[in-house]
């Protein structure tokens, strides 16, 4: 079981991950909030700059809609590691890089559906309990 972390301040439900961008050669580790809300996974300002993303090296522009109107972004391949102190696990996903604004730099990066869809999730806050359990499924999957 994967376990993360309710936010200081806000009580939101965070989960750490390793994660690396191999076209750009670039690893870090971030914290995410955890977002069912969100259809894919979000790179935020203060991540991307923290890990030293170059954003003239992104290619692949989109645009996304959430509740504050549109925002420009970039997809790019990441990979996502987790664990649980057990076992490792590791998922290549299509993911967000938002591109800075002031409206934006101080905002947390989102764990969107495109992971939490491969996962069963327990927030219980009166036990202080965020936790992950990966679908077996997706452990016996082939590369």
């Amino acid at each position: 079981m994967i376990r993360g972390r309710f936010g200081d301040t806000s009580g939101a439900p965070y989960v750490e991950a390793h994660v690396s961008f191999p076209r750009l050669n670039v690893r870090g580790l971030v914290s995410f909030l955890v977002d069912t809300g969100a259809d894919g996974t979000v790179f935020m300002p203060a991540d991307s700059t923290k890990m030293g993303i170059d954003f003239t090296k992104l290619t692949d522009r989109t645009i996304s809609e959430g509740i504050g109107g549109e925002s420009e972004g970039f997809d790019e391949r990441a990979v996502l590691t987790f664990s649980d102190k057990r076992f490792i696990y590791s998922y290549v996903l299509k993911v967000e890089i938002s591109k800075p604004t002031r409206h934006n730099l101080r905002f947390p990066s989102l764990l969107g559906r495109d992971l939490l869809d491969r996962w069963r999730f327990v927030m219980d806050p009166i036990r202080d309990l965020v936790a992950f359990t990966p679908r077996v499924r997706d452990l016996r999957r082939k590369i």
